[in-house]
């Protein structure tokens, strides 16, 4: 397989909407595992969406696949890649567990970085440190 076809699979699997299909219409059912692994060869094939998609299903407590420290890794890898959503959530987790200086400037760089890319979200947590 290539990277392309590990990130739909990954997707379908995890009963995420793969563009024009429903999931429904690439797997009989969900298999949270299996589409996980797939999502982390997408992502490490270059597919760097993935990596948001595995935090959102490693952040799920209800999800079998539920793992606060893997979605960590995930938020820091998509927020590494460019993507102003997993940014804005590293920079604002950090902000939350922040007990020195220093973590603190970290929390408003991924930020400020979200809010360069014109997310309104890290722009209003920007304005409200003042």
């Amino acid at each position: 397989l290539d990277a392309h076809a590990w990130f739909t699979l990954g997707r379908a699997l995890c009963g995420l909407p793969c563009g024009p299909n429903l999931p429904g219409a690439l797997v009989k059912r969900d298999n949270l595992r299996k589409g996980s692994a797939f999502l982390i060869r997408a992502a490490d094939a270059g597919f760097t969406q993935a990596w948001l998609h595995l935090y959102r299903l490693n952040s799920n407590a209800r999800s079998s696949v539920a793992n606060p420290e893997m979605a960590r890794f995930c938020l820091e890898k998509a927020a590494a890649a460019g993507h102003s959503e997993a940014q804005r959530r590293l920079g604002a987790l950090i902000l939350r567990e922040s007990a020195t200086v220093q973590t603190m400037e970290q929390a408003v760089t991924w930020l400020h970085l979200a809010a360069s890319q014109d997310d309104l979200h890290a722009q209003d947590l920007l304005r409200s440190l003042v």
